[in-house]
């Protein structure tokens, strides 16, 4: 990737450390809406360390063609209480992490926030982290697609929830004496066990 062009990134729900890294190095990103919704991808997953090792949470998606609708259109279903669902596990996985008391209503609430769009859900949390880092990104959303961009360092699927990055700064785990240390979690890994030390 080349550092010097400004950086084109999916949307993301919790992202991984390794994006959400990749995003603070950057002084403006843009995220594309456009793009069609591509399944299995951190667009609307995430993977936290919970007691038993690695655990997916997953936004269930209201099911009409995704693999032609722009990331824009993509509709939550909310068919089955997720958000409890999705709370109560982060809660269970960081109660006894060392910042959890700090953050813990914070991300609560962003459950609480019945939003309608996929993109919208994940531009709140994106907002979120900004603030928990101190940190004042320019964002900004495409208006169209471009399937190559020539201005811009297209990070768009290089975050792969089935690809594991083998680098990476190790950071104390709440449950790493038993599952070991597991690499690229989400986000709120890094906030609940590290602060705001990256």
């Amino acid at each position: 990737m080349n550092e010097n062009k400004p950086a084109l990134f999916s949307t993301a729900y919790f992202p991984p450390v390794s994006y959400f890294i990749t995003c603070l190095k950057q002084e403006k990103i843009t995220i594309d809406k456009e793009e069609f919704f591509i399944k299995q991808t951190y667009r609307n997953r995430c993977h936290i360390a919970g007691p038993n090792g690695l655990q997916k949470l997953i936004v269930p998606l209201q099911h009409n063609n995704l693999s032609h609708t722009p990331v824009k259109d993509v509709k939550i279903s909310y068919d089955t209480p997720w958000p409890v669902i999705h709370w109560r596990s982060i809660r269970t996985a960081y109660a006894n992490a060392p910042y959890f008391e700090f953050f813990c209503e914070e991300v609560e609430a962003l459950f609480k926030e019945k939003h309608v769009y996929l993109a919208d859900l994940n531009e709140t949390i994106l907002a979120f982290l900004y603030k928990t880092f101190r940190k004042n990104i320019i964002t900004e959303y495409t208006e169209r697609y471009e399937l190559n961009p020539e201005d811009k360092s297209d990070y768009r699927n290089y975050f792969n929830p089935k690809i594991t990055p083998t680098t990476g700064k190790k950071y104390h785990q709440v449950f790493e004496d038993k599952n070991g240390f597991l690499p690229d979690l989400s986000a709120l890994d890094l906030v609940f066990n590290n602060g705001t030390q990256l």
